[in-house]
């Protein structure tokens, strides 16, 4: 077992000492700057006699896949500087690289830094500020390595407009060091930035919402790089990179490559003689900046708390990232679909509350190890903030929807009433005995000629004056039960119970509650000037007159037109009608509409045109209706007195 442990131990030097002469720590975590011995010997060990060398720097907080993708762009994929699982390969340091697809006189730079909630903790590491600033002094150019904001994993782009900012805080706070670092020296050339979004799904490759996040993204870096106060010029690259196990990947990681060696070629170059001298005169004036409250420690400690946070910090994000996928595709896609279709979700409330609480325990579960890290602890309030963000988006169009159903339902509803009697039974009469009079017994009985003839609304006491308050006061009562019920369940069901939203969403529904029963009530008002409502009620109004006629000429004892023989007991008339309507595109403010009947046989026409076509409320279920409709209609009548 001693010699096993001793084989392995020793099999772990020889790897370092094999790779060393690759890889140069130029300085450590601790903020040690490597001897000026250490350094030429890593020069000379390159074997390109190069007189001046370029410089590329990688920049962005330590972890292994910040190292996997400095070997990838290095060309050197298959090893790396320091053996497998070793945790000092992911510490924060500075550290020199060669890179064989990038050119013999190109030395790599893996500038990483340790994440803001990591300083002030025993071995911290170097801050973002000391690593773009040391960076800044020595690149040609610099590569930043960025995380899919979390704004963009959903795919849309109203999304990433909304977002503030998509540019971490880390990644901003290192660009505004790079430019305010920067000299302005002769020939120090251009300040050449490169940003490579990793890891984007390819769902997302060819979506509207990475194009925008691509431009948006250029721009916050741009003004970044600006408000530092650096005023040369500046050049900005942004490239997207999918998973390593899509098709695209190798070819795009060929594009990035080829971008940086192109633009190394003509940025600043650093003589070998005096790299040293030129690393440790910027060095001195940075190490003052941002030290770690912990001080100065042990430089293999200094790693290894260092890669410990970092791993810690790669845990929470990826456990971010698993509970935001799991929102987007479990409720938020399906919830933006239906408010696209202009759908009411009715259980809007309580689903995103759901959602909430799945979210949370996701990434406690995936964070678990790690769940009282200042890392995770942030990634938990930042899931919590974009979860809550889309669902405030999704609850004010959903109330908007809202209202547009139910008025949509109430003018569905003037409509049925209008089909009905003026006087529908339970209503307080002006007369007791206006109801008999227009009851269906007395109809019968005016039919057999055991009453009266019809008796006009005069005849009844009733002035148009009156018969306009009645209907205005059913239709005020429609408007009212239309309202509670909104209030009562649209409403009710999109209540949020998240504290964050709690008196936000009170205000809005209440709002919401107001604005819709304002708008019914003049739906009510003027439903019966629409063409529509003129239609029905004229249809109405032939349909009495008939009636009368058939009524008067049985009291007579003739046979009224239009009815056929009697079925036993009774006699049936029917008619047959069809309606024709035409849309086109509008927002519906032309309307016509005409009818016809024939005197001769029992068939009715109707024909009508609008430019509603495009009007969301003649929107059925998010669809359009269709430019032409043809729709037969059968009308029977059934008179129940024998002949």
């Amino acid at each position: 077992m001693l010699q096993r442990a001793c084989t392995w131990v020793w099999a772990s030097f020889a790897l370092l000492h094999t790779t060393e002469g690759r890889r140069h720590d130029l300085v450590t975590s601790s903020g040690a700057l490597s001897s000026e011995k250490g350094l030429q010997n890593y020069l000379k060990g390159r074997g390109d006699g190069s007189a001046a060398v370029t410089i590329v720097s990688v920049l962005g907080t330590g972890g292994s896949r910040k190292r996997k993708f400095v070997r990838l762009l290095s060309g050197d994929s298959e090893s790396g500087a320091v053996g497998k699982g070793s945790f000092l390969e992911t510490g924060a340091t500075l550290s020199l690289q060669d890179s064989p697809d990038l050119g013999t006189s190109v030395i790599l730079l893996d500038g990483s830094y340790a994440a803001a909630s990591e300083l002030g903790e025993e071995g911290g590491g170097l801050s973002a500020r000391q690593v773009a600033g040391f960076a800044s002094r020595v690149s040609s150019v610099c590569v930043l390595p960025l995380d899919l904001p979390p704004a963009a994993v959903g795919g849309q782009a109203s999304e990433v407009k909304k977002a503030k900012s998509l540019l971490p805080r880390d990644v901003a706070a290192c660009v505004k060091s790079l430019g305010a670092e920067r000299t302005g020296e002769e020939g120090e050339g251009p300040l050449s930035l490169v940003a490579v979004l990793r890891d984007v799904p390819s769902s997302l490759e060819s979506s509207n919402a990475l194009k925008v996040l691509t431009q948006k993204l250029q721009k916050e870096i741009k003004t970044a790089a600006v408000s530092s106060g650096y005023s040369g010029d500046l050049n900005v690259e942004i490239f997207v990179l999918p998973t390593s196990s899509s098709p695209s990947f190798k070819p795009m990681m060929d594009t990035v490559r080829a971008k940086v060696k192109d633009a190394s070629g003509t940025g600043k170059k650093v003589p070998s003689s005096s790299l040293y001298e030129v690393a440790a005169s910027t060095w001195q004036s940075l190490k003052s900046q941002d030290v770690p409250a912990g001080g100065v420690v042990d430089g293999g400690a200094a790693a290894f708390a260092s890669s410990l946070a970092a791993r810690g910090s790669e845990q929470a994000a990826k456990a971010y990232f698993t509970a935001l996928l799991e929102a987007e595709r479990l409720y938020l896609s399906g919830w933006r679909r239906a408010t696209l279709l202009g759908r009411v979700i009715r259980s809007f409330g309580t689903g995103a509350a759901t959602m909430l609480e799945t979210a949370e325990r996701t990434f406690d579960r995936g964070a678990a190890s790690v769940l009282a890290s200042p890392a995770a602890l942030e990634r938990r309030l930042a899931l919590r903030a974009s979860l809550v963000d889309s669902v405030r988006t999704l609850f004010y169009r959903q109330l908007r929807l809202a209202g547009k159903d139910a008025e949509k339902k109430f003018q569905r509803r003037l409509l049925a009433l209008l089909q009905e009697p003026v006087l529908p039974p339970g209503m307080k009469l002006p007369s007791p005995s206006l109801l008999e009079q227009l009851s269906p017994s007395a109809l019968i009985r005016r039919a057999r000629g055991e009453g009266p003839s019809v008796p006009s609304p005069a005849d009844l006491g009733i002035s148009p004056q009156e018969q306009e308050r009645l209907q205005a006061e059913r239709d005020a009562l429609a408007c009212q039960e239309a309202s509670r019920g909104f209030r009562e369940g649209v409403l009710a069901g999109m209540r949020i119970k998240i504290p964050e939203m709690a008196d936000e969403v009170e205000a809005a529904i209440e709002t919401a509650a107001f604005d819709v029963e304002r708008l019914l009530q003049d739906a009510a008002a003027t439903f019966h000037e629409t063409p529509i409502a003129k239609l029905k009620a004229r249809n109405k109004a032939n349909e009495l007159e008939k009636r009368n006629r058939a009524a008067a000429a049985k009291a007579r004892g003739r046979k009224p037109k239009g009815v056929g023989k009697g079925v036993g007991w009774g006699a049936v008339k029917g008619a047959l009608g069809l309606t024709m309507m035409a849309r086109r595109a509008g927002d519906g403010n032309f309307q016509f509409v005409a009818n016809y009947e024939s005197p001769a046989i029992p068939f009715f026409l109707t024909l009508g045109f609008a430019n509603d076509r495009g009007a969301p409320d003649q929107m059925i279920g998010g669809e359009l209706p269709p430019i032409f409709r043809i729709q037969p209609k059968i009308n029977l009548e059934l008179d129940v007195a024998k002949e």
